[in-house]
């Protein structure tokens, strides 16, 4: 719904203000089905994976399946502000399982 209702007109207003005319070079959107088609079906399909990782990652972490160690070296290895916290994870160590 989100791809559809809103992704998809502000992308085709966007290609669509691509065009020029009326100068030496015209430039025309010649769009063909098959190139919408396949368009829409990537964006729901990464639009449907974005939305649905939270989820995945919350039951994860309900079933004791977490990554903890890569997340925390992540936000380690994360440039930051002289003005941010040092995160939580890099202050005690993750005991190994």
């Amino acid at each position: 719904m989100v791809v559809y209702f809103i992704v998809m007109p502000l992308a085709m207003m966007f290609f669509l203000s691509m065009e020029q005319t009326g100068g030496q070079v015209e430039i025309h959107l010649q769009a063909q089905v098959s190139e919408y088609l396949s368009l829409i079906m990537t964006l729901i399909l990464g639009f449907g994976i974005m939305f649905q990782l939270p989820v995945v990652l919350s039951l994860l972490a309900q079933a004791g399946i977490d990554h903890a160690r890569r997340a925390c070296a992540a936000s380690a290895a994360t440039p930051s502000s002289p003005s941010r916290r040092r995160p939580a994870c890099s202050r005690r160590p993750i005991p190994s399982a």
